[in-house]
Parts: structure tokens; sequence; C-alpha cells
């Protein structure tokens, strides 16, 4: 715009590409006015039928095709389909495309003949202009077969699924995504019509290759788009699950081995982004050795010249016929495989002279008899995988028990939706941030179906908590394995819904009429609980991250100088260093009030934190007893705990260089924490989780400190903790609800170097987490072989003693992920 004007060729060009960003990314209120600008422009500088301003156009139709704005879409649809004729003729790859996106609204408009015709058309003409076998031919021949198999025409989408194959097998080979996507649909195909021998098949060898190129090439898939492979076909692999569970039923004989088989399966699709980082904590901490270091940079640009290389490759089979090389084709093919070639030999000497780094760097899945491995007598891990109704099949959700010596594959007839209304029912009892809000009350009021107002949240009345649902939960996702789980530490592995759900507050018996929050059954009762990202960092986090070499036992950070709303509140400066020469320091510092790690205003520009606004959000004085009296339960150091102005961004970083921060077996932050979503809207850079810190003084921020450790400046930290407490706010919440069972932050953490992670899933009361916290590491401290899981355990449970403190809003919010059981020492 400032080069060359707002309406110049380039400038539209870049804004129909941000217009197409947004559409992308859901974002359509921000892409329907920048696509209308486009179309606007372009008919003023270029002309009304202009290749530029039809593509706008069509794009634009599309944008009110996925708004279900049916009437507009077909309107824009059919004047750029009049202006591709007019300018381009008819049978021009443009013109087909808008012709294919007609066919399409009409199918899902049920005008079955006219998106018979067209469809048709589309392909008459792409086969004569392009070939049989072009990509975008083949795309008409799927949208065929679609088309035909929910007509009940099933013997020509059969044809059309079948051509589709075989044309992609010998054209882009078995293992390229497009065959895989292809053989998807006919496996979809397959379920609907309920022949689950097919489908199971069918999708047992494409997941199969897909886990196979993850394994191979990562988990970013191989487009520009850059989507994880896992993700973009979560929805796949959960057919498939569904398929092996219905062939289960009809044939007995093979369910032990389709429960271990989707067990390994679909872990492709959980939490890779965390245990990948937990893997790569664990190798950075083997790897000392220059070959290995060597192999692993080649590999990694290998990797990315195959990506390369792929994209090119598809690129020159999409041109047409005329302008496509086949000596240019053929090196490209060439190319790739002399890189497969080289990738299979690297692995190949990993896997023989690097055994522990080949076991743990790609974040491979575990089967049973691995997990029963890591597994000790007294621990089962549960693994959770929620899906949707699909044809004939309900909602439901997968559970795998696995114990030391047994495996038991369940299913729950809950699913991805009612376990989505039951978590935020249980929630709204749970997380005072929920009564805060307006709009969040009146939904919470809607869900609980109760008479509890924002007024009684006000006025201090305890949350209403529907202990009745909570004990539903627990019948329905855990009462079916109580003879394999009884007396077990449990190692729970949630997905979906289920990661905003800390489990401790599910209730194992009916709850008594009249009977006191103390009394009920709670989970966290009878059970430690431990909360893994995915099964496979159960074993990258047991085998090649046990043992720490720090030597000084806490470091704590908190009672970051913030002045609250007004500016004037100057609490946190009042309150004094921790002294551990009087007999009861853990009482140094009163907690003055119940106060709310939150409040979060505007404070994000650009990329950088407004120091102002960062400075006005509430003071945490009673941070100052927190840390404190875990340091004095710790016999730490009154110097090791860093409050008010030394609670910098600034102050982290020196220690991480001096290697103070890897010589600390604990790192506690006890402040305000933020997550990316909170952010968003906010930033015109790209938003991430956050711990509060001291804004820098004079207001100015920079690079180096703007007052937020943010979850990339975590990464570049050096730990070597087992563990580190994030006494802050929500710090367990997924970037999105039920994305990941843990936020940025805590990933951070783990690329870092911690083992486990003590993280809240809502906004904490202070004066509570510091009960928990200190009674948690004093119970740890008074039993040597008391883990971290059970040290938690037994602070909730005293906690629970106390009718003050029974409400599991106070004793509940943190969960710990990662390793529970005991430390490891040398």
């Amino acid at each position: 715009e400032r080069q060359f004007g707002k309406n110049h060729p380039d400038t539209l060009g870049s804004l129909n590409n941000l217009a197409g960003l947004y559409q992308s990314l859901e974002r359509y209120e921000l892409a329907e006015p920048l696509y209308k600008r486009a179309v606007k422009a372009y008919q003023h500088v270029l002309g009304k039928e202009h290749p530029d301003t039809l593509t706008s156009l069509n794009d634009l139709a599309s944008l009110y095709y996925n708004l279900e704005r049916y009437e507009l879409a077909e309107t824009y649809y059919k004047k750029a389909l009049k202006g591709y004729e007019r300018n381009l003729g008819p049978n021009h790859p443009d013109t087909l495309r808008s012709v294919n996106n007609l066919a399409g609204l009409y199918e899902n408009l049920e005008r079955y003949d006219l998106a018979k015709s067209y469809y048709k058309r589309a392909l008459k003409g792409l086969e004569k202009r392009l070939g049989k076998d072009h990509p975008n031919t083949l795309a008409t021949v799927n949208n065929l077969a679609l088309f035909y198999a929910d007509e009940y025409e099933f013997d020509l989408a059969e044809t059309f699924f079948k051509r589709v194959i075989t044309s992609n097998e010998r054209v882009l080979g078995k293992t390229h995504p497009r065959t895989l996507i292809s053989a998807n649909n006919f496996a979809i195909y397959h379920f609907d019509l309920g022949n689950w021998q097919v489908a199971e098949s069918i999708l047992d060898e494409t997941t199969t290759t897909f886990s196979e190129r993850s394994k191979r090439f990562g988990t970013q898939s191989l487009t520009v788009q850059q989507k994880s492979i896992s993700q973009r076909n979560l929805y796949i692999y959960k057919i498939y699950l569904k398929a092996a569970y219905q062939l289960a039923k009809q044939n007995k004989t093979k369910q032990t081995l389709l429960a271990r088989k989707t067990f390994t399966r679909l872990q492709w699709t959980q939490g890779l982004g965390v245990s990948q980082a937990l893997s790569q904590m664990a190798a950075r901490f083997g790897a000392r050795n220059d070959g290995l270091a060597r192999l692993i940079r080649e590999r990694q640009d290998l990797v990315q010249d195959w990506k390369q290389q792929d994209e090119q490759l598809f690129k020159a089979l999409g041109l047409p016929k005329a302008q496509r090389k086949a000596v240019n084709e053929r090196n490209i093919r060439k190319r790739l495989n002399l890189t497969e070639q080289r990738l299979t030999k690297i692995d190949a000497v990993l896997k023989t002279n690097f055994p522990d780094y080949a076991a743990i760097a790609n974040s491979e899945p575990l089967d049973i008899e691995q997990v029963q491995a890591e597994l000790r007598d007294d621990e089962a891990l549960i693994y959770f995988v929620d899906t949707q109704e699909r044809e004939e099949t309900p909602e439901e959700t997968f559970i795998w028990v696995v114990t030391k010596e047994a495996l038991k594959w369940l299913r729950s007839p809950l699913g991805t939706k009612p376990l989505e209304q039951a978590v935020m029912r249980l929630r709204c009892g749970l997380d005072g941030g929920n009564w805060m809000d307006k709009t969040k009350a009146a939904t919470c009021q809607k869900l609980i179906k109760s008479e509890y107002d924002r007024s009684h949240y006000r006025r201090g009345r305890p949350l209403p908590f529907d202990t009745a649902l909570a004990h539903k939960l627990f019948q329905e996702l855990l009462a079916p394995a109580n003879s394999l789980i009884k007396n077990k530490k449990l190692i729970l592995v949630p997905s979906g819904p289920l990661t905003s759900l800390p489990f401790q507050v599910l209730i194992s018996d009916q709850p008594k009429p009249g009977a006191s929050l103390k009394e009920m059954a709670w989970l966290i009762k009878d059970h430690d609980l431990t909360v893994l990202p995915s099964v496979s960092s159960l074993r990258a986090l047991r085998r090649n991250a046990k043992v720490s070499q720090a030597r000084t036992p806490f470091i704590g950070f908190g009672n970051p100088l913030l002045l609250g709303q007004n500016g004037q509140d100057k609490r946190a400066f009042q309150v004094k260093p921790c002294q551990f020469n009087t007999k009861l320091a853990s009482n140094q510092h009163q907690v003055p009030q119940l106060t709310l790690r939150g409040g979060l205003t505007q404070f994000y520009r650009g990329g950088q934190a407004n120091i102002q606004q960062l400075r006005y959000m509430s003071p945490l004085p009673e941070t100052a007893s927190e840390l404190c009296a875990v340091a004095k339960a710790l016999k730490g150091k009154s110097e090791a705990i860093k409050l008010g102005e030394q609670a910098t961004e600034t102050t982290i970083k020196q220690l991480s260089k001096q290697g103070a921060l890897k010589n600390a077996r604990i790192i506690h932050f006890a402040t305000h924490g933020l997550l990316a979503g909170e952010t968003e809207q906010l930033l015109k850079a790209r938003a991430e989780p956050a711990l509060v810190m001291i804004p820098p003084k004079q207001n100015k921020a920079n690079k180096y400190d703007d007052g937020l450790l943010t979850a990339s400046e975590v990464t570049q930290l050096k730990l070597d903790a087992d563990w580190v407490i994030l006494s802050a706010c929500n710090t367990a919440g997924g970037e999105k609800p039920g994305a990941e069972p843990m936020s940025g932050l805590a990933k951070a953490f783990f690329y870092a170097g911690a083992r486990a992670l003590l993280v809240s899933h809502w906004y904490v009361e202070s004066k509570a987490t510091v009960t928990l916290i200190t009674s948690s590491i004093n119970a740890q401290n008074q039993n040597k072989f008391l883990g971290r899981a059970g040290a938690l355990r037994a602070g909730m449970i005293k906690m629970l003693a106390n009718d003050s403190t029974a409400h599991p809003s106070l004793w509940a919010p943190f969960v710990l992920i990662g390793e529970g059981a005991k430390a490891s020492s040398n």
C-alpha cells in the first residue's frame, strides 16, 4: 500500500491472500470485508471480467458457501462462471473449477439433477483439457463418487472410487497423502453401509501408512499448509476406531487383537506436540556424541528437502499437459527416492548405534507390551478417546485400561458432545471465573438449571458443584474398570473434553442425601492421580529423564510489583523478604484476603506487553507467603526466593545463563498465568501463553524483558527440574477447549527440562493454593517414599478434612502432569 497504493494489483493480490488466510482460520468476520474490498477494487482497476477479478469473486462465493448463505454463494458463483466462460472459454481449468463449485453447492442444496449435470460437465472438460489422471480431474471424479454414494447409486460410486484410487496409486504412489485420502473416502463409504470388515481393512492400511509417514517425516504434513498429519486425519483415525469396535462386536475372536491395534494406532492423534517436546528434552539429555549430533542435523535437512521436492512434484503434475516435462518429473522422483534411501540408512544407524535416542526421538506410540514394561505393579494407565456419531454409530468414548498384567477395552455411551456438556456443567461449580463474566454466568445458569447467579458468587456463596453428575461420570468412565484399578495409582491420558476435567473431582459412590462435601467418595481419596499428555511420554519420562543432577532444592518467583486497576494498590511493595531464622517462617507473611489470579486487562500491543496496562493487574502479595512456606518446607535458602523487584524476566534468564535454574530440583512460579486465547485478539503478532513478571522500569519494554515470560522464552531456559510448580491461573488449559491436556506453557517447560508440572485448571484462590502446595510438599518431606502424585493427593485429602476448604473449587484445581512417581536420586 505504501509503495504502490491501495488499488495496485499486487496490493489487491496480497489483500485477497489475507482474506483467504482468515477464511481458512474460520475468522469469517475478518475475511468477508477484505474479499468485498478486493472484488470492488479489482472491478474498478482491472474490469469486471478480468481473471483476477473473477478469482476474487469466486473466493467470496466460497466464503458465503462456508457461511451457509447459499443464495449469495450461488449468485457470485454464477457471475464468476459467466465471466470465465466469456473470457477464458468453456473448458479452461478456471472455468471448470467454477463449474465444480456450483455442482457442490447444488448437491448441498439437494438439487441433485443440477449437481449431477455440473459434475459431469466439469469431468468431461477436465479430462479433455488436462487428462484423465490430472489431480484436478481426479478431484472431480472423487466428488462424483461421493455424489453417487449419497444418491444410493452404489455401482457407480464404487466405479468412481476405484478409479480415483487406481489413478492416484499409478501417478503419485500408494503412500502419497492424496492416494490415502481417496482410499479413506472409499472406506467411509463402506462404513456408512455397515461393511465393518471392509472399512476396517482399508482404514487399517491407510492409518498405518499415515502413521509411518509421521514417523519418517515428522508430524508436519507434506503440503504447503504444514498441518499436522495426525490432526488433519483425526477424524479418519476415529472412524477406524469405531469400525474396529463394531467388527469386534461381530467377531469376538478378534476383540483382543483389535483392542491392542487401536490402542497403538490412536496414539498418533493425541498430544504429539507435547510428547515430541518430552522426547526432544529427553534426547537432549542423552545426546553427548558429536556423531549423533551430525546425524540428527543431516536427517532434519533431508526431511525438509523431501517435503520441498514432494511439493515440487505435485506442482509439476498439476500443470496442463502441454506444459508438463517428463524429464523434470523423473528427476524429482529420483531425488525423492535417493532422499528416502538415505533416511532409511540414517534411521538404521541411529537404531543400532544410538538405540536410546532412536526409541524416544520420534515420539512413537507404545504398544500394550511396552506400556506394561514401564508400569509398576501398583499402577494402571487409562487412555480415553472420544468420538462423534457417524451414520448408524452413536457418539461414544473408548477406554483402554492397562495394568502390569492385564488389558481391558471399554466403551462409554458418552461421546464428544455429551462429555463437553458434562465437563462444562462441572466446571460451573468449580471455576469462579465463570461467574465473573456475565455471558459465562448466563451460560452456567442454563447448564446447571439453578437459581445460583453472579450475586451469590459475589457474596461468597459456595459454587454449585453437581455431585450427582460427578458420580455419573465416574460410573460411565471408570466404574467398569473397578476390578483392575482397585488400589492402583492411576496414570490418565485424556483427550477432547476430558482434558479440561480434573479427574479428582469424580465421585465413586452414590452421594448420600445431606452428606457434606468432605464425606463424598472423591476419586482422589482412593488413588494417586497423574496426567500424561500422551501414552508415549511415559517411556520418555521414565527411561531418559529420570535422574536430576540438580543440587539446590528450590527456586521460587512471585509477588511481581503490580498496582491493581486503580494504580494505587501498594500491597506488593510492602512485602518483606523471606527470613528463615524464625520458628514460624511459613506464617511470616499473612494472606490478607482471598484473591483470584486473573483479572486480565488489555496489555498486549504489537507482540510486546503494554507495560502500563500490565502493571495494573491485581497485586499478589500473598504469593510471598506461599513461596516462603514452600522454601521453608524444602529447607531452601531465603535468597532463592525472588520476590517483588527481583521477580523479573531478566532475573530468570540470567539465572538460566548462570546455571542456577538447571541446579534447582523444584522451580516454583506464583503469579498470574495467561493463556494464548486470552490475548489472541489483542495481538498484532502471534499470541502466546505467559507468566506475568514485574514490568520493566520506566514502562520501557524490550525483546529481552517486557514483563511476560512467554512460552517461547521458556523453551530457551535450561532446566533439570524434578518438577515445576505453576501456581498460576489456568496453566492446565489447552490453547483451544479440549485441544490438549496442558497449555503451551506446560509444553515449553517440558522442552526446557522439567519432568513433572503442577498446573491449575482454573483461576486459583491464593489462600487455598498456599495451603495445598505447602501441605503437599510437607507430606513428601515427611515420607521419603512418597511420590509427587502421592504428595499432591495428601495435600488434597488434608484440605478435604476441613469443612472450610472441602469445596473442590479450592482443593481440586491442580493436576500433576508428567512423572508422578517418587523422584529419583543419585
